[in-house]
C-alpha cells in the first residue's frame, strides 16, 4: 500500500510486569533518538533503536496523596524507626512533603543503578516479613499513589547547595519556554537558589520534566516560582516541599 502524503504514528510505552510462568519476555524496551522532522510538519523517527533499560542509572519518582485526616500519622510513620525496614531495601536520593502545592502528598526520588537494580530492591522488599506487617500500617493512609520512572538530565546533586533551605518541585509538560524561563532564573540568581536535579520521564505520562530546586529560604523560592508563572502562559504543577527526617537531601 502506498503511503499517504501525510502520516501520523502514535506509540504508547508501558511498563510491563510479567505474571510468572506466563511470560518471561523482556519487560521493558524504548525508542531512542526520536528526531527530526518531516517537512509537512509531522515528526519522524531517526536511528530508531529498542533498548533496554538495565545499563543506565534510573530514578523513581513516587509521589503519595494522603487523606486529609491521615496525612500526619502517615507522615510519622515515615519518620518513626520502623521505616528503617523500607530503608534496608534501598535508600532514597530525597523525600518531601508538601507545604504549598498538591497538599497532603509525600514525594519521593528513589536512584537506583538500572532497572534490574531496582527489582532486586523490591524483591528483598516483599520478602521482609517486618515489611509485611508494616506495609498495611502506611498503605491504609493513601488516597492516590504514582511512580513515574525517569532519567537524569545533566548533572544530579547528592547534596543541597543551601543546607536547611528550602525546595521546590517544577513539573513542566513538553514546555521548552518555561524550561528556558526557569534555567534563566536560575542561572541569574546563584546566590539563591540552585538546580539540583532534573528528571525526563519515560514510563507515565510522557513528555514531562521533574526539576528539583534548592533555595536560601522559601521567600527566595516563590519569587522565582513568581517569575516563572509570569514569564509563561502555559499549565505548569509547582510545589513548595520539605525534607521529612529520613531525607538525605536538608
Amino acid at each position: 500500500m502506498k503511503s499517504s502524503k501525510l502520516s501520523q504514528v502514535t506509540l504508547v510505552f508501558r511498563c510491563l510486569q510479567p505474571i510468572s510462568h506466563i511470560s518471561q519476555l523482556p519487560t521493558m524496551q524504548f525508542v531512542e533518538n526520536i528526531k527530526d522532522t518531516h517537512s509537512c510538519g509531522f515528526p519522524c523517527f531517526k536511528n530508531v533503536s529498542f533498548l533496554g533499560m538495565d545499563a543506565t542509572k534510573i530514578y523513581e519518582i513516587r509521589t503519595y496523596q494522603c487523606y486529609p485526616d491521615k496525612f500526619k500519622a502517615f507522615i510519622d510513620q515515615v519518620e518513626s524507626p520502623d521505616y528503617q525496614i523500607r530503608l534496608r531495601a534501598s535508600q532514597p536520593w530525597g523525600v518531601w512533603k508538601t507545604e504549598f502545592g498538591r497538599l497532603n502528598c509525600l514525594f519521593h526520588v528513589w536512584a537506583y543503578d538500572s532497572l534490574e537494580d531496582r527489582a532486586a530492591a523490591r524483591a528483598r522488599l516483599q520478602a521482609d516479613p517486618d515489611w509485611k506487617q508494616f506495609y498495611p500500617k502506611i498503605a491504609a493512609q493513601w488516597v492516590q499513589q504514582d511512580s513515574h520512572l525517569c532519567r537524569p538530565v545533566g548533572v544530579i546533586k547528592d547534596a543541597p547547595v543551601f543546607q536547611n533551605g528550602a525546595y521546590a518541585s517544577i513539573l513542566l509538560r513538553k514546555q521548552q519556554e518555561a524550561s528556558a524561563i526557569l534555567e534563566m532564573y536560575i542561572k541569574g540568581h546563584k546566590e539563591e537558589v540552585a538546580l539540583l536535579g532534573r528528571f525526563a520521564v519515560i514510563a507515565g505520562p510522557m513528555g514531562m520534566d521533574y526539576f528539583i530546586v534548592n533555595g536560601k529560604s522559601p521567600d527566595v523560592l516563590a519569587q522565582m516560582l513568581s517569575a516563572l508563572a509570569n514569564g509563561s502562559e502555559k499549565e505548569i504543577e509547582a510545589n513548595l516541599i520539605v525534607p521529612v527526617s529520613v531525607s538525605p537531601l536538608q
